[in-house]
């Protein structure tokens, strides 16, 4: 065991110490110069080669009175972070990441990487929280009608959660650019994160069918998309925007939904099933007088044109049906998961998971897994009623069985 522990530990010269960690293959390094700390990894796997390369740099740190040389500015640190991300993030996510950063390095660019701490990502927050009151130009928002430019007040708000998001980004970016000796950082800085709101609001029965009278009357074409999403569970735009007919398989009753959320895979291709409500929904739509080439836009109004999206509608819609609860389409997306998780414990999780585009179980466990003790009950009267149905149909076997033997 000894043995073991100095094959992932070395210490040089009794100022250097290289190891391995248990999730990198590379030796890393660790030592102090002037009562600074440097730590990082020196990204060769071969002992020898990473023992000259931390000589070198500690020789170097220390010609230069514990200062490394060319270190880089935050600006450069998030431009490196971008560059080494882009290959492996999906675009959506990349660009809400790049929205993020706008306020990191609005409140960090004269603030040098290794002087961030902990304080500076208390200090972050307030200065997020207060951002609107203190900056009320920002709350103006610009649209266009035709050629023209309007611009409107809209009061805005920012949560903790949401900035505990932006200081999540800022430690990856610190710890990436830390791995690449872009930086050193004597202790990468901490602070507990806020956890996110969970968005529990679901549609009642009555909710539901008062939002369907009302678009049945006002749209029926924004009805469509509304009812698609409760019945499949797509995410709203993103997905449902992007389905070409295809990915329709009508006979066969699946789709194909090919830029899921996450991270790029090229060979993933996520199969959804369109069954009863979803289904018919299809059909109809492809009744219409519209293109529907396989490149072709799956959701587009009776003039063929795509509506990118309906959020001012559906907003709309709740006022007028006098449905007080913060619902939004994403709570179309959360009604489905929960009424299925509720009223089918037929249903793997797995599969919801599957057909939802969650990589694992957990996130349907943590998001949707909330059952109430009457599902419990539910679940175990329907487990008692499908046992009942087997033994009855036994002993109906058995009883046939002993009429047919011969006397």
């Amino acid at each position: 065991m000894s043995d073991d522990r100095e094959d992932k530990k070395r210490v040089l010269s009794k100022k250097i110490t290289l190891y391995k960690r248990i999730d990198s293959p590379y030796w890393h390094y660790y030592f102090r110069i002037n009562k600074n700390t440097f730590r990082g990894t020196t990204h060769l796997k071969n002992f020898d080669e990473s023992e000259e390369f931390c000589i070198l740099k500690y020789n170097e740190i220390k010609k230069n009175k514990g200062k490394v040389v060319n270190e880089k500015t935050f600006k450069e640190c998030v431009d490196e972070f971008f560059k080494g991300k882009k290959s492996e993030i999906k675009e959506n996510t990349l660009n809400d990441y790049k929205m993020k950063s706008g306020y990191l390095l609005e409140y960090f660019k004269h603030i040098y990487p290794n002087e961030i701490t902990s304080k500076s990502l208390d200090d972050y927050e307030d200065w997020r929280l207060d951002y609107y009151t203190s900056n009320p130009k920002r709350s103006f928002i610009k649209y266009k009608i035709g050629n023209k430019t309007k611009k409107i007040l809209k009061p805005m708000h920012i949560d903790k959660p949401s900035i505990s998001k932006e200081i999540g980004l800022l430690k990856s970016i610190l710890r990436f650019c830390h791995n690449k000796d872009f930086i050193t950082i004597q202790k990468m800085p901490h602070k507990k994160m806020t956890p996110e709101n969970t968005r529990t609001e679901t549609f009642t029965r009555d909710e539901y069918l008062k939002l369907k009278e009302y678009y049945l009357q006002k749209n029926p074409y924004h009805w469509s998309i509304i009812s698609f999403v409760q019945n499949t569970g797509l995410r709203y735009p993103s997905e449902l925007n992007e389905l070409k007919w295809k990915d329709i398989n009508l006979d066969k009753k699946f789709m194909i939904i090919r830029n899921r959320k996450g991270k790029k895979d090229s060979d993933k291709l996520w199969s959804v099933p369109i069954i009863g409500t979803s289904k018919v929904i299809l059909e109809r739509l492809k009744e219409r007088d519209v293109p529907t080439e396989d490149e072709s836009y799956v959701f587009v109004n009776d003039k063929g044109k795509r509506v990118i999206n309906i959020y001012t509608s559906f907003k709309k819609a709740i006022v007028e049906c006098g449905i007080t609860k913060t619902l939004s389409m994403y709570s179309l997306r959360h009604t489905y998961a929960t009424r299925i998780v509720s009223t089918r414990p037929d249903i793997p999780l797995k599969i919801l998971a599957e057909s939802m585009g969650h990589v694992s179980v957990q996130m349907i466990e943590k998001h949707y897994g909330h059952l109430q003790p009457e599902h419990l009950v539910k679940y175990f009267e329907h487990s008692e009623e499908r046992k009942q149905e087997i033994l009855n149909g036994r002993k109906q076997d058995q009883t046939e069985d002993q009429l047919d033997e011969p006397k």
